[in-house]
């Protein structure tokens, strides 16, 4: 396992940023700076860094508990991986045996510093559900919760919307203008108090969370609003990619249940469905959330895709 492999701690805050840099400087790209605010969050309690041969294979960073989970988080990275996605291209990452064992190696080795440090367990979530769940079965991890779900329709030419679900009204926005980003924020702002995780949200925050405009391979993006009596309940924002496959990448409610969130949910997979060009699939992502999780089954659609928070004791 990992044939080859040195891993060392690295306990400098600061070293996440440092290897970033030194995958950057690999594929001869000027590493930018962070974003404002970067740093905020948990702190980190130590890096694992892997190499071979003294060449950087990748790293996993052990991140304070953040009151949920009560165990330090792992956060795990690849070089490879991070120079492809800097040096761009679009090819699909390949991870073989050699990737899976160095995952395994920095993953364990995280735990390990995490019992020195006197903890349990570790948590980690996917960054490649597949490679995640392989690595999780040899260290002999368990699912712990499920951060969310995909529900999807994978035809929406032979889809019908469910009989039985309340009269509400959905509103489809083309483009969003100034008149409508306070009437957003204000939903936004009431969502993400109920949802802790959640960043606070105002007007600004919405414009750029909307805005497609720098967003590759992107048809359309529509955003749906539901209304019941005037007032904004819900909505989903659509990205429709060029082969017609829609997704809905945040469902933002407030006031709602999941009867009436359902049917928002079919008028908008009702009006995409009429599309020309042919919308051809629909996929929402759910974030733990029992109400949209509710409305995406009562609306008909069907679980495509988990991802899992796996804990592995020490």
């Amino acid at each position: 396992m990992g044939e080859g492999l040195s891993v060392v701690l690295d306990v400098d805050p600061g070293a996440d940023e440092r290897l970033v840099g030194e995958v950057w400087a690999s594929v001869g790209v000027e590493a930018a700076a962070g974003p404002e605010g970067a740093g905020e969050g948990c702190a980190s309690l130590g890096t694992v860094v892997a190499r071979r041969g003294g060449e950087l294979v990748g790293w996993a960073t052990l991140l304070e508990p953040d009151g949920r989970d009560g165990e330090p988080h792992v956060q795990w990275a690849l070089a490879s991986l991070e120079a492809g996605l800097v040096a761009g291209g679009g090819a699909v990452p390949v991870v073989g045996e050699a990737e899976l064992a160095a995952v395994e190696v920095l993953v364990g080795a995280a735990a390990e510093r995490a019992r020195a440090l006197g903890h349990g367990g570790v948590v980690w979530s996917p960054g490649m559900p597949e490679v995640d769940a392989v690595v999780a079965g040899r260290l002999g991890a368990v699912v712990l919760r499920e951060e969310g779900r995909d529900w999807g329709v994978a035809d929406l030419a032979g889809w019908s919307a469910p009989g039985g679900l309340p009269a509400v009204r959905v509103r489809r926005v083309e483009e969003v203008g100034e008149e409508l980003l306070e009437a957003y924020a204000r939903l936004y702002a009431e969502h993400a108090v109920l949802h802790p995780f959640e960043a606070e949200w105002d007007a600004d925050d919405v414009a750029d969370f909307l805005d497609t405009s720098g967003v590759e391979g992107v048809r359309e993006a529509p955003v749906f609003d539901v209304l019941e009596g005037g007032v904004l309940l819900a909505q989903l924002p659509v990205l429709v990619d060029a082969g017609g496959a829609a997704a809905v990448g945040k469902v933002v409610h407030h006031g709602v249940d999941a009867e009436r969130l359902a049917a928002g949910i079919a008028g908008c997979a009702g009006s995409l469905a009429g599309d020309v060009p042919a919308v051809r699939s629909l996929v929402v992502r759910e974030f733990d959330d029992a109400v949209v999780a509710g409305a995406a089954e009562r609306a008909g659609l069907v679980v495509v895709a988990r991802w899992p928070v796996y804990r592995l004791g020490v």
